[in-house]
């Protein structure tokens, strides 16, 4: 597949919300991408090209959804340093929200049995500039903290664009780090404390500006479909997003990484019997590009 009709199946999305009423101020495109790089340093030089692609693009702003590194390799500073770098080659905005593989898992022996929260202190130190995305023409946006003082998640952030509200939330893979032990389980009440906050405050926005539609960017797949006994680090925030979307009734996506495949669909449901769909819900689920990239 040739890198030009990659960067058409991720701008595709906004096709969609497009035909769904949406009347936005002007029409604009933007990029999604996550999962990447992984393999190195093969997928180093993919991502590169995938980057100078979406410069010659000049979408609005990009938006990764995180796992910038593979769940196998060591958490190194180098090997953050290494993305921040390629980051920083984005002529326009990039907006970053963390994954999984950058800190969670990276108490695993492959990944150099690191401590999970140093590791997303450290992401937090290297990815995340004050009131302002990244790339070389930065975004202005929202953070949630210091707004919200300690409790407050610095990565998450919130923009407006063309009659559009976006926003990120701090929401990933591995069960969200729930589960595993007391020191991750403590980490994950508070992140989702600041979460569904966060969630709200991004839809009170949307509402509050008449926005013609909202798009909201994780990192993990929530497992929407599967019983909520086997996704417990994911309940609260989909009960969060349902009421939400279900009384904003205007389109919304939610964009998210995780599990390599590109998937379009709806989702969400309106009650736990999972009997009717939210319509004007779509779910995109991202693709690991760089395995079609030559």
């Amino acid at each position: 597949m040739s890198i030009g009709r990659l960067l058409v199946s991720m701008v595709l999305p906004l096709s969609f919300a497009s035909t769904a009423t949406l009347a936005v101020d002007k029409p604009f495109s933007f990029v999604a991408i996550g999962d990447m790089p992984y393999a190195m340093p093969a997928d180093g030089v993919k991502f590169e090209r995938l980057i100078e692609r979406i410069n010659e693009a000049k979408p609005a702003f990009t938006i990764h959804v995180g796992d910038i590194k593979g769940g196998a390799s060591p958490c190194t500073d180098d090997s953050f340093r290494y993305v921040r770098n390629v980051f920083d080659r984005v002529e326009g905005a990039l907006v970053y929200t963390p994954g999984d593989n950058e800190w969670t898992d990276c108490h695993r022996g492959k990944a150099g049995g690191w401590n999970p929260l140093e590791r997303l202190r450290k992401i937090r130190e290297m990815f995340v500039e004050k009131g302002t995305s990244l790339g070389r023409k930065p975004l202005s946006v929202l953070q949630q903290a210091p707004e919200a003082g300690p409790n407050g998640l610095p990565e998450n952030a919130t923009w407006k664009h063309g009659g559009v509200r976006f926003g990120t939330l701090h929401v990933v893979g591995s069960n969200n780090n729930l589960g595993r032990e007391a020191a991750a389980d403590a980490e994950y009440e508070a992140r989702s404390v600041a979460n569904a906050a966060w969630l709200k405050r991004i839809f009170a926005d949307a509402r509050a500006e008449s926005a013609a539609g909202l798009v909201l960017a994780i990192h993990a797949n929530p497992l929407f479909e599967s019983e909520s006994m086997k996704r417990t680090g994911f309940n609260r925030f989909i009960d969060g997003l349902t009421s939400e979307a279900l009384t904003f009734r205007k389109p919304v996506l939610l964009i998210h990484g995780d599990t390599h495949k590109l998937q379009f669909g709806q989702p969400l449901f309106r009650d736990a019997r999972k009997k009717q769909r939210i319509d004007h819900f779509l779910g995109w689920r991202l693709w690991a590009l760089l395995r079609c990239m030559a």
